[in-house]
């Protein structure tokens, strides 16, 4: 008779179809001892010789009920019979809550669980009774709460360590396969209480929607297989922008994720947070926005302790530290190499010559002006010789006009003659008479960023 049930036929098809068991692989049964994972481990006992693979069983119990314990007993003598390994564990959810919600530190400590067996049995998948009707409840979940694509993709047939073999599987099938072969299972009085949300989209929600659309579970999982495959393509966009954008000794992504499209933005900067953190922290939209319309030096707090702050590119750390201070007064030497303007990430050139064919970079002076030259950065107060109103422009001006951010600003270079600022190398260059030789200074920078190139 097992044989010829639908709900075996349709697993066999839809395990074979995604290809998700090779021979040989070890699957772990996580078993609450409700109706869904009962006939679920039912199912994957009799097809673990046709499709060659080996089972055991695992079962945690929350602490949350008092037939909990009984619970976990009744799966023991469930996998006994069925000749399986079992795996049992228990922990005191209510204790383990701290600020999450009782669902969430359930879940969390189940999981953890549940991972644990699944070394200790060399298990390949966790194996969960999860079906269309949870996937449907998934995704209106997620929907009531604000979701991405992400979220509307609600569960995946197989996500890494976990495996959902009755995600096809409606409800009415599983009922009826349980009917069938006179399964036992523990009935969970929790889950008539509407005081969880989940709950309450099962038992008040979801009978509305049936009214309007009959078929609603298999709309509901058409849209998520469309939202898995959207997102996951998505997703490998900015997987392969994230190679590229991604500073790792500096923690930070480079500022060309703002010429993005808004999709790919959010998801590389999430995935820049988990890089940095080096652990699973999940953005708000809200914290995720406001990460990414940062101005320069403008920070913004994430969970877990972490900000995210911007200073040319989004840098991902606990502090925000100062922009670097550059005190240096550096006389200009005039030997045809190239130096180093300190640690400022500019280097500059002087030569006696004939000023003619000058590149941009570089600037002509008579010689009399050829000692006591000097490069400085900018202090407060600033200002060079202009034909405006009042006769001199304040440095903060002309870099505000120009769009030069605070980080760069502070090591730009200004070369100074008799205490004039005379050039703000691409921004500002006093004109001199420079006939016949000349002292020629170029300048460049030694790492072009890219708001400048």
């Amino acid at each position: 008779m097992i044989e010829q049930h639908d709900l075996l036929k349709q697993t066999r098809d839809y395990l074979a179809a995604g290809r998700f068991i090779v021979p040989g692989e070890h699957i772990l049964a996580a078993v609450s001892g409700g109706r869904d994972s009962c006939v679920m481990l039912h199912i994957l006992q009799f097809l673990r010789n046709e499709m060659g693979f080996t089972l055991s069983v695992a079962h945690f119990d929350h602490g949350l009920r008092p037939a909990s314990a009984s619970e976990q007993q009744f799966v023991r003598d469930m996998a006994v019979s069925y000749e399986l390994d079992f795996y049992g564990g228990s922990a005191d959810v209510t204790a383990l809550a701290m600020g999450h919600s009782i669902e969430d530190a359930a879940r969390r400590a189940r999981y953890a669980f549940l991972r644990q067996a699944a070394r200790q049995a060399d298990a390949h998948y966790i194996a969960t009774a999860h079906h269309a009707q949870d996937q449907a409840e998934t995704l209106l979940l997620h929907l009531l709460r604000g979701s991405g694509l992400e979220g509307l993709a609600a569960i995946a047939p197989q996500e890494g360590d976990l495996l959902r073999p009755l995600l096809s599987a409606l409800p009415r099938q599983i009922e009826e396969y349980c009917s069938v072969h006179n399964l036992q299972f523990c009935q969970d009085e929790s889950n008539a209480d509407t005081r969880f949300l989940r709950n309450r989209i099962r038992l008040d929600i979801l009978p509305q929607l049936f009214k309007i659309n009959p078929r609603l579970l298999y709309s509901l999982s058409a849209t998520a297989d469309i939202c898995r495959e959207d997102n996951a393509l998505l997703d490998a966009w900015a997987e392969a922008a994230m190679d590229e954008l991604w500073l790792p000794r500096e923690q930070a992504v480079a500022e060309g994720i703002f010429s993005l499209p808004p999709a790919l933005q959010r998801r590389i900067l999430r995935k820049a947070v988990n890089h940095a953190a080096g652990e699973e922290i999940i953005l708000s939209f809200a914290q995720t926005e406001a990460a990414l319309n940062l101005k320069e030096e403008q920070s913004t707090s994430i969970k877990g302790g972490w900000l995210v702050y911007r200073r040319g590119a989004l840098f991902i750390d606990r502090v925000q530290p100062p922009l670097p201070v550059h005190e240096e007064i550096i006389p200009v030497t005039a030997d045809d190499c190239w130096h180093e303007l300190a640690d400022w990430g500019w280097a500059y050139q002087a030569v006696y010559g004939l000023a003619v064919s000058l590149p941009p970079d570089s600037i002509a002076l008579p010689l009399p002006m050829a000692e006591k030259l000097f490069f400085r950065t900018r202090r407060n107060g600033d200002a060079v010789i202009s034909r405006g109103k009042g006769g001199r422009l304040k440095l903060k001006d002309i870099f505000i006009g120009e769009k030069i951010p605070p980080y760069l600003r502070v090591s730009w270079p200004l070369l100074i003659a008799k205490e004039e600022i005379i050039w703000l190398p691409r921004l500002y260059k006093r004109k001199f008479d420079a006939a016949g030789t000349a002292l020629i200074i170029k300048i460049r920078r030694l790492c072009e960023p890219a708001v400048m190139q």
